[in-house]
């Protein structure tokens, strides 16, 4: 038992020690002052609203417990060799066992390029990591829970400022009202999250313009509802490159489960579950640099909307509607698998808005709705035989489970671009034992 926590138990005051947990202490001036840099919105959809009731870091709350958190098979955030690379002797780590209560001032302490360990538990805190340092910030044990404060002006429980490098692993971030649960800011570097559970906000994430990178690993994004601005579960704003992999995606309320205005994307081998039938586009990229959705499994609840699974529009060079930085703009939608529930009516796995410059479209299965719906032509349908049989409609009684797996399907065509991993539920990749036929899975043997 760390000292902290030995005194408080030697007092016999319990409330005492659960506040241990509570308390954020007030930021440093630096971080203060890097909270002042690039607020600007990305557009309607990030502005700097505030959460009602919700408030800053700063503050202290009780009711907060360190017991085992967890969720599911998912919930051990790192594995013993894993755990052994923080070394609590060296680096500041959190928890009733540890010298720190506090997440934002064992992040002041780690240096450039260290790490912060946390205990397992519940933290009501948030913290801001500052644009001169690179961090890794990962759990102990099982998933500590950090939630229900906003940090640098109501933005965020986690607000990201470095340019350099962030890796959070294995925790879960959660309840920032109607604010982002996570702020990854203007002109930073890059985040990448694994293994981690963000959810009960107004935004999931916010990417911002000209952050270098935001990668998404085996992790689980749910339960974001923002009706006046659009509750995405992830926005990567104008991000120069997104990646997204086995992950899930569920209980979007009125936004996209993928929103991506960045150059390159790569959306690969992911479970998204429409089944509160949200109000857009369950995937919306904005047309630049190179794009790639391959071998996602995609399931629509909504039984009497019309659903696309995706759509392109415009960022391509268009002037001052957020000009594309490079001079393409490509897209490959290959070895998905979309279930569209109910009627038909409009539904597609992609709404083509605007012309790209190069479009591959292969090797998808599609139930209840159609290949490809030509926004540019007045809602003028693709059959998924215009093109040349590289994407074949399936029955949906033969799918063997939610996650769309088959024990048969059509033989893929020749391609490009062979997925050699697929989705594992809830928020994991395994190998895909061969590409030889369409969807998102190999055949179940």
């Amino acid at each position: 038992m760390g000292l902290a926590a030995l005194l408080l138990s030697a007092c016999g005051d319990e409330e005492a020690a659960s506040d241990f947990l509570d308390q954020n202490e007030p930021a440093t001036e630096q971080q203060q002052d890097s909270g002042s840099q690039g607020s600007t919105s990305e557009d309607s959809t990030s502005g700097d609203s505030t959460s009602g009731d919700s408030t800053s870091g700063d503050s202290t709350s009780g009711d907060s417990t360190s017991g085992g958190s967890t969720s599911g098979d998912s919930a051990g955030g790192t594995s013993d060799e894993e755990t052994a690379a923080i070394d609590c002797g060296t680096s500041p780590c959190v928890g009733p066992d540890h010298p720190y209560s506090s997440v934002q001032a064992a992040v002041d302490a780690a240096p450039d390029g260290g790490s912060v360990g946390i205990q397992d538990g519940s933290y009501r805190q948030c913290f801001v990591i500052p644009e001169h340092k690179s961090l890794t910030i990962k759990a102990l044990d099982g998933r500590p829970h950090i939630k229900s404060r906003l940090c640098d002006g109501d933005k965020g429980v986690l607000v990201n400022y470095s340019k350099g490098e962030v890796v959070v692993d294995g925790l879960e971030l959660s309840d920032a009202g109607t604010d982002k649960v996570i702020w990854h800011h203007d002109n930073t570097g890059a985040l990448i999250l694994r293994n981690v559970e963000v959810h009960n906000a107004g935004m999931g994430i916010l990417a911002s313009t000209n952050s270098e990178r935001l990668e998404i690993h085996d992790s689980e994004f749910y339960d974001m509802d923002e009706p006046t601005q659009n509750g995405h579960l992830v926005y990567a704003g104008q991000v120069k490159d997104l990646v997204i992999k086995g992950s899930y995606f569920h209980s979007a309320r009125n936004g996209h489960m993928i929103k991506a205005k960045s150059v390159n994307v790569d959306i690969e081998n992911n479970y998204l579950l429409d089944n509160y039938g949200t109000t857009a586009n369950l995937i919306n990229i904005w047309g630049c640099g190179t794009n790639r959705v391959v071998g996602n499994a995609i399931v629509s609840e909504n039984r009497d909307g019309a659903v696309q699974a995706m759509d392109v529009t415009v960022r391509k060079r268009y002037g001052d509607v957020k000009p594309c930085p490079v001079n393409n703009a490509d897209i490959t939608i290959a070895y998905n698998s979309f279930l569209k529930k109910g009627e038909t009516l409009w539904s597609s796995l992609l709404l083509d808005v605007y012309d790209m410059d190069s479009m591959t479209i292969e090797n998808n299965l599609v139930t209840g709705a159609r290949l490809v719906k030509d926004g540019t032509t007045q809602g003028v349908y693709w059959y998924p035989g215009d093109w040349n049989g590289k994407n074949q409609s399936y029955a949906a009684d033969q799918y063997l489970d939610d996650q769309l797996h088959v024990e048969s399907a059509p033989s893929a065509v020749d391609s490009a671009h062979e997925p050699t991993e697929q989705y594992r539920h809830p928020m994991a990749t395994e190998p895909r034992d061969n590409a030889y036929n369409m969807g998102a899975y190999s055949i179940s043997q």
